[in-house]
C-alpha cells in the first residue's frame, strides 16, 4: 500500500489547487507516518517486482517536496536497488515483456543513477 500512497501524495502535492487535494495530502501523510515501514529491516519474499526501484525513487522525490517529515524510507530496499541498477547498467537491452520494464520510470535518467 505504500507505493500507491507515495505516488498519490506526489501527484497531489503538484495539484494543490484541486478541491479536496489538501485533505487527501493530509490523509496520505498520516498513513505514511503511522504505518510501519514494511521494508525497514528486511525485504519480504512476497515484495512486488520492482519495489526496490520504485519505492526509493518515490521516497527521494517526496523528501525534496515535503521537507523533514518522518516518513518511512525503506532502508532494506537500498542495497537491492543499487545492485539492480548495476545489473541493469550492464544489460544492453531487456527482452520484451521483462518484469523490470514495468518499473522503468523509477530508474532515473539512466540505469546507473
Amino acid at each position: 500500500r505504500h507505493a500507491p500512497t507515495w505516488a498519490a501524495l506526489l501527484a497531489l502535492q503538484r495539484a494543490d489547487p484541486l478541491p479536496g487535494a489538501a485533505d487527501a495530502v493530509q490523509a496520505a501523510t498520516r498513513f505514511l507516518e503511522r504505518q510501519p515501514d514494511p521494508y525497514a529491516q528486511a525485504v519480504p519474499e512476497d515484495a512486488p517486482i520492482g519495489a526496490e526501484l520504485i519505492l526509493p525513487q518515490l521516497c527521494g522525490e517526496a523528501a525534496s517536496l515535503l521537507g523533514g517529515v518522518a516518513f518511512p524510507r525503506h532502508p532494506a530496499l537500498l542495497p537491492l536497488r543499487q545492485a539492480c541498477l548495476v545489473k541493469l547498467g550492464a544489460v544492453a537491452t531487456l527482452p520484451s515483456g521483462h518484469p523490470l520494464l514495468h518499473s522503468w520510470e523509477a530508474w532515473g535518467t539512466s540505469p546507473t543513477t
